[in-house]
């Protein structure tokens, strides 16, 4: 039985590398939004995706292992928690603090996931608005123009332009 209690905290510790790794490609992406790098974006974009779904293997794995160890118990992969497992499995002292360790450090990467994926969504919202404004500027609509063509705003003073220099 600790066999496969270890072969379950090992798959627990690579389900927490995984959402580390997810943690480190968040914080490479927010930078890629900062320098407007789209090709790195659609990389960032891509790598999620697979992380995602190793993710998904791993908790299908884990649950798959649980399972075989208790037939009776209704576990599908939307119910299925690392406390419930904690609760059922007869883990020594040992491997059960390692898991509640490991439990822990996961939910605060999903936290963390959570909050950085917001933060980029927000920066990528911000940035669009940015271009869809500079856009709206340069497209000449006179019916909607903000500037004139002499790059003043319509009865606003003289000095109130989109781009002025003097020489």
């Amino acid at each position: 039985m600790e066999e496969i209690a270890h072969e379950i905290e090992k798959m627990v510790q690579e389900k927490d590398d995984l959402y580390r790794q997810l943690v480190s490609l968040l914080e490479n992406e927010r930078s890629h939004i900062v320098d407007m790098e789209v090709d790195a974006l659609w990389a960032c974009a891509e790598a999620k995706r697979d992380i995602a779904l190793k993710i998904v293997e791993m908790r299908n794995r884990i649950l798959a292992g649980c399972q075989s160890l208790f037939p009776a118990e209704e576990m599908d992969a939307q119910s299925f928690s690392l406390a419930r497992l904690l609760t059922l499995l007869p883990f020594s002292a040992e491997s059960r603090q390692r898991l509640k360790k490991l439990k822990l450090s996961i939910d605060l990467h999903k936290e963390e996931i959570a909050a950085r994926s917001r933060d980029n969504q927000r920066h990528v919202r911000e940035y669009l608005g940015v271009i869809d404004e500079i856009m709206a500027v340069a497209v000449e609509d006179s019916a909607n123009a903000q500037y004139s063509t002499q790059g003043h705003m319509p009865g606003n003073k003289q000095t109130s332009r989109l781009i002025h220099a003097e020489v």
